[in-house]
């Protein structure tokens, strides 16, 4: 298997029928080794002979435009301050958050506790730069959540490449989820495809 940079987005995967064979690790195969060349990774041979999907797959048509509902803390800064400008993808950025280069956004004149947060959760960091949780990212934040990316939309963190651009778009809870459903249909269009390919 030949392994080449990648045109467009930051990862890919690779999935065997039955997964890889691993190791258990505290009851989770999962390997956090980077792949090195002439490295091995065993599975159990499968009886199906090799397919390809040859059309197109559009997933994410608009990559660079995030889906946001209106965070715990929007009201702590002024109206409309989030989408008023392109915000550009930090080297700095990992699984953990993508953080984002702009103008800074007015900082509000007063903190919060920690609390909560969850994938997706926009954060203004006290230089009023804002950080997006990505799915490795912690459980607790002290800072203010400005907004939160859609489930729809989360996909597309994992895939934006350092000085790419990146713009907001406030929907509606209603809005969010035919998006999410709309996503989900095409998934499942796609799963059926490969099954009968």
């Amino acid at each position: 298997m030949r392994l080449g940079s990648a045109i467009e987005g930051m990862r890919a995967y690779l999935c065997v029928f039955g997964g890889f064979q691993t190791p258990f690790v505290l009851g989770s195969q999962s390997g956090f080794e980077p792949l090195r060349a002439g490295m091995q990774l065993h599975f159990v041979p499968g009886i199906l002979e090799r397919r390809f999907i040859r059309d197109a797959f559009a997933w994410n048509l608009e990559p660079m435009l995030l889906h946001v509902l209106d965070g715990p803390q929007a009201d702590w800064f002024p109206t409309d301050c989030l989408f008023e400008q392109e915000y550009k993808v930090s080297s700095s950025s990992n699984r953990m958050g993508l953080r984002l280069l702009s103008g800074p956004l007015p900082l509000p004149a007063r903190e919060l506790l920690s609390e909560p947060v969850a994938p997706g959760a926009v954060q203004v960091a006290r230089d009023g730069q804002c950080i997006i949780l990505g799915m490795d990212g912690q459980t607790i934040g002290g800072y203010p959540k400005i907004a939160h990316v859609i489930s729809a939309d989360l996909d597309k963190l994992a895939q934006l490449r350092p000085g790419e651009g990146v713009l907001f778009q406030r929907v509606s809870l209603e809005e969010a989820e035919t998006l999410l459903l709309s996503k989900q249909a095409e998934l499942r269009q796609w799963l059926a495809r490969l099954g009968l390919a």
